[in-house]
């Protein structure tokens, strides 16, 4: 039996980050940038003010009350006056407007009495007060963001401020999702084995798409066609596909397994290889250990084809809740929840069933409280480490 670290090095080894393509500005949230992008365009690209108000030369507001003639108005952002300001003048301007020439400042509109052209400035200004200058944010040329980024929606208004319409980003990963077990019964409600296997393929799938995958049809007939069609994905994974008969059926067509015999609870039957060059994950049947798996290798392995660094997620450490005993050969992970204690501190409750089949508890669970082969019996208010789910 080989360590669930072990298994992953293996594993991720062998992934590659997938090739880049160029899409529109509305599908890059998600997506990993493949490529630095400079800015097209100065931000703001003149001298703008900060707020309505009034610019005027700092030196005409040095005293107060300050009596000034205002020349007329920017109405709107992108607008412009004609002439300069010069001594003793004013010009009204709205947040974002450009600042006429001759002006070095501006004094919000609440600090202003006006009546016609003639203005009274009620408070002192300073040489570049609410003055946003040429390139504050930045300029023509900088390089604002680079390859490996996880663009957010932060990143997104960003790169449109820049000009950007269109960027270079890892290609989203392609999943077959095979189920071993027959075909799935309608989720109806009513009962039947196969609501397992429906259960395992829906939650693959959401993992997929919280991964910013897309699902590779692999339709219904024998195995053969069936695994014919998933060549057409980046990673085929088999929930279920982790028993004996299913194994030997795999490597009657070919798969060649690279892992086999993990040393982890709930997931021990996880296989991982290769058919022809296609990577293939063969996962338990049980819905949690579907799930735990999911989030220790179908995780990381779908975040480095973005082009992500590969991670099962936030971990950290906690104080146990309740005693534990001795642990065994497998590193095992417990479902548990978590909450803190008037004094912040995180604590890891483990529930008293961690039956692989409870997917309600799985469900629940805030976190996974990570056992280490053979550990020894653990007191409650000793620190564990965890996974935040």
């Amino acid at each position: 039996m080989i360590s669930v670290g072990e298994a992953l090095e293996i594993i991720l080894s062998g992934i590659e980050t997938l090739p880049s393509e160029s899409v529109p500005i509305l599908d890059m949230r998600g997506r990993t940038l493949a490529e630095a992008v400079a800015a097209r365009r100065t931000q703001p690209p003149v001298d703008v003010s900060a707020t309505d108000g009034y610019a005027l030369r700092a030196a005409d507001a040095a005293r107060i009350p300050a009596r000034l003639t205002c020349l007329g108005s920017v109405p709107k952002k992108g607008g412009a006056v004609a002439g300069r300001v010069s001594e003793g003048e004013c010009v009204e301007v709205v947040a974002g407007g450009p600042l006429p020439p001759g002006a070095d400042a501006v004094v919000p509109q609440d600090d202003v009495a006006r009546d016609g052209a003639r203005v009274v400035v009620k408070e002192p200004a300073r040489s570049g007060d609410q003055v946003r200058p040429a390139g504050m944010d930045f300029t023509e040329g900088r390089v604002l963001l680079r390859p490996g980024r996880l663009l957010a929606p932060r990143d997104v208004a960003l790169l449109a401020a820049m000009g950007i319409d269109q960027v270079s980003v890892t290609r989203r990963p392609r999943v077959a999702i095979l189920s071993a077990a027959d075909p799935l019964a309608p989720l109806d409600g009513s009962p039947g084995s196969s609501h397992f296997a429906a259960a395992n393929a829906a939650g693959l799938a959401a993992l997929v798409f919280s991964q910013v995958g897309d699902l590779v049809e692999t339709g219904s007939g024998d195995l053969e066609h069936r695994l014919a069609a998933a060549q057409a994905a980046d990673l085929l994974v088999i929930p279920g596909g982790g028993t004996a008969a299913m194994r030997a059926a795999l490597r009657a067509h070919g798969f060649r397994p690279s892992v086999d015999s993990l040393a982890v609870r709930p997931g021990r039957t996880m296989v991982f290889g290769h058919l022809d060059a296609l990577p293939v994950l063969a996962l338990p049947g049980n819905p949690v250990s579907v799930g735990v798996i999911s989030v220790l290798f179908v995780k990381p392995i779908l975040q480095k084809m973005r082009g992500l660094p590969p991670s099962t997620g936030a971990s950290g450490m906690a104080r146990l809740g309740r005693d534990l005993a001795e642990n065994g050969r497998h590193q095992t992970y417990l479902r548990a929840d978590l909450y803190r204690e008037p004094d912040g501190t995180l604590v890891a409750n483990p529930f008293e069933k961690q039956d692989n089949a409870m997917l309600a508890d799985f469900a629940r669970a805030d976190g996974l409280i990570v056992r280490p082969p053979f550990a020894p019996p653990t007191r409650a208010g000793d620190r564990v480490e965890i996974i935040l789910l």
